[in-house]
Parts: structure tokens; C-alpha cells; sequence
């Protein structure tokens, strides 16, 4: 199994979902950023989404509407955005 990451260079619609990453990783709601800085660190990462069996989208959404840095509108418009500029959303 191969796992693409994409990357807020790659994708800057992401910068927004992944804001705020030190205060996200420390707090209840912290699995968000764990499951991103796993994936980065994986022997399974692969950095050619063409052997990619699966991708990652990372976001911090949980921890950006809790913390009400975020309401859910926003998370949408930003979602929308995020995936309008994923190369491989939907590769089959």
C-alpha cells in the first residue's frame, strides 16, 4: 500500500484547513494533526501520486470548529476549494 500526501504548496487551497497545526496538535481534538504528521513520517508515503494506491487530504476542520475558528459554512467554501485543485481527486 502506497499513500500520496498532498501538500499545502502543492494545493494552497489547503492552507486554510491546515492552519494552525501547534495549537490543533496539543488539544483534545489533536487526531487531526496526528493522522497528517503520520502520514508525512510513513514508510508507506509514497512522493509520486502516479504509485499512489490511496491520498490524503489533510485537514484540521474538527479543531477549527471547536475552537471557533471556524463555522461550517466556512469549512464547506474551503472544502470546495481544497478539491477543485486536487490533481488526483478523481483518478480511477
Amino acid at each position: 500500500v502506497r499513500v500520496y500526501v498532498y501538500g499545502e504548496s502543492e494545493v494552497p487551497a489547503l492552507g486554510p484547513l491546515t492552519r494552525s497545526a501547534a495549537f490543533c496538535h496539543y488539544r483534545q481534538w489533536g487526531m487531526d494533526v496526528g493522522f497528517h504528521d503520520f502520514f508525512r513520517t510513513s514508510p508507506v508515503r509514497t512522493f509520486t501520486p502516479e504509485e499512489a494506491d490511496y491520498f490524503f487530504v489533510p485537514s484540521y476542520a474538527c479543531c477549527h470548529q471547536i475552537a471557533g475558528m471556524a463555522d461550517f459554512p466556512e469549512l464547506d467554501r474551503d472544502y470546495e476549494a481544497a478539491v477543485a485543485q486536487l490533481a488526483y481527486f478523481q483518478r480511477t
